[in-house]
């Protein structure tokens, strides 16, 4: 089960700015939930989530930088 975190302590935990985790929720980038559903309550993440998206976006670019060589 998912267990959610505010965006500071979700910043803290991976070290992605505030404004970076902002702009990702607001491009569908990092998973997120808003509070009370309403378009200005505050957005809690899931870090699991939010670190598989990372650790796809890893590998991604590994591959890429790999292709690239050769």
């Amino acid at each position: 089960m998912a267990q959610y975190t505010d965006i500071t302590e979700i910043s803290r935990l991976t070290g992605i700015s505030v404004t970076t985790l902002r702009r990702g929720a607001h491009s569908g980038r990092f998973p997120h939930i808003r509070l009370n559903n309403i378009p200005r309550g505050k957005l809690l993440f899931d870090l699991q989530a939010v670190e598989q998206v990372l650790g796809t976006e890893a590998q991604a670019s590994m591959h890429s930088k790999e292709e690239a060589k050769k």
